[in-house]
């Protein structure tokens, strides 16, 4: 898949375009065989790798095709598997692997915090985000992100800490809960597949219709954790409403790595 090459598309510097009357730039034509085409290369991936019948309102089939793919990919041949839940160093040697051998490492950052702000207002935690890559196995410190703890009487809740693979790529953490909900985290570096977290929610007062702001999901791991409760791994810490105006605030899930290896 490429942008057309037909000089009647109107690209400018090779992208498309709106288009200024002010500079006398034409906007861009899309032609029908070229978005025939992008459909095509969508439906491709929906149907071949992830087993899919392709459904015009359902926009998270693409992303579930390559979840499929990935999962596929591991579970089909003997993988070797170890879980990171504290920051170490990463030994080859120590899983009985040589350092010709290919990881596959998958990284969450932590959660931040949920907060009570004054009045009775707050926000949940963001979840942190997910990063992965195919990396040579090696002697590498792995970071492990801390939980944000959840703050009250009037305090932003503290963001969740990033997981890393020594400099090479990471998972950045959720933002502590505020006024609006924490900001997610998401991926950054030399990662091959990456998405962001969810944000955590609003907690809205005075007419009661929402007690709880939840926190942020972290992808694959679930939902923001029960109030006053640690969340789970990866996730937002979550705030309760106790009326008429206090709330208690949740602490964000700790990070993860998860390293695969072929047997």
């Amino acid at each position: 898949m490429d942008y057309p090459s037909n000089p009647d598309v109107r690209l400018l510097g090779g992208k498309f375009t709106d288009g200024n009357p002010l500079t006398d730039t034409p906007p861009s034509w899309i032609p029908a065989d070229w978005m025939n085409a992008m459909s095509d290369e969508v439906i491709e991936v929906i149907q071949g790798l992830g087993g899919l019948v392709p459904a015009e309102e359902d926009r998270t089939q693409l992303r579930q095709a390559i979840d499929h793919a990935i999962a596929t990919r591991l579970l089909g041949r003997s993988m070797g598997m170890t879980m990171i839940t504290a920051t170490t160093t990463f030994v080859p040697g120590d899983h009985g692997i040589s350092e010709t051998i290919p990881l596959i490492v998958s990284l969450w950052g932590a959660g931040g915090g949920a907060s009570s702000l004054s009045g009775g207002a707050g926000g949940a935690g963001g979840a942190g985000g997910w990063a992965m890559a195919t990396v040579m196995a090696s002697e590498v410190v792995v970071t492990v992100g801390s939980g944000g703890d959840g703050l009250e009487d009037g305090d932003f809740g503290l963001s969740g800490g990033t997981t890393s693979w020594g400099s090479l790529f990471a998972a950045t953490g959720g933002q502590g809960g505020r006024l609006g909900g924490g900001a997610p985290g998401g991926p950054t570096g030399a990662y091959d597949l990456g998405l962001i977290g969810g944000a955590g929610d609003d907690l809205v007062i005075g007419d009661g219709s929402q007690p709880i702001a939840r926190g942020g999901a972290a992808p694959f791991l679930g939902l923001g954790g029960p109030v006053s409760v640690d969340a789970p791994l990866g996730a937002g810490g979550s705030v309760l409403l106790i009326p008429p105006n206090s709330n208690q605030a949740g602490d964000g899930g700790a990070g993860l790595a998860l390293v695969f290896w072929p047997k």
